[in-house]
C-alpha cells in the first residue's frame, strides 16, 4: 500500500473499508482531519463521504495552555498540528486528567 496518506490508492482503500463497515475506527493523520469537510455550521464533519463525530488523536504535545475553563493541548503527529480541549467542570473540585499532564 502506498505510504502517502493522501493517495489515491488510501482514499479507494477508505472508501472500501468504510463501505464493509460503517461504524468502524480507521487511522487517519491531524493533516486529514485538517481537510475535513463540513457541509454546514452544526453539522458533522465528513471524510471521503462518511460523517464522524469523535476522534481520538495520537501525537505530541507541544504546547499546553491552562485557563479556568479548559486545558488546550496543540498536538503533532509529524503530518501536522491541532488543538485539542479538555472543557473542566468548575463544580468538581479536581480534573480527571493525570496531574503531570495538567501541572505547570
Amino acid at each position: 500500500m502506498d505510504s502517502d496518506p493522501d493517495s489515491d490508492s488510501n482514499h479507494m482503500w477508505s472508501k472500501h473499508l468504510a463501505k464493509e463497515a460503517p461504524h468502524s475506527i480507521r487511522h487517519v493523520s491531524i493533516r486529514q482531519l485538517l481537510k475535513a469537510d463540513l457541509p454546514y455550521e452544526k453539522a458533522l464533519f465528513s471524510m471521503n463521504d462518511k460523517p464522524f463525530k469523535r476522534v481520538i488523536v495520537v501525537g505530541n504535545v507541544r504546547q499546553k495552555t491552562v485557563t479556568p475553563n479548559q486545558i488546550a493541548y496543540k498536538l503533532d503527529d509529524g503530518s501536522g498540528c491541532i488543538m485539542a480541549r479538555f472543557w473542566r467542570d468548575p463544580t468538581l473540585e479536581q480534573d480527571f486528567v493525570d496531574d503531570d499532564i495538567t501541572s505547570q
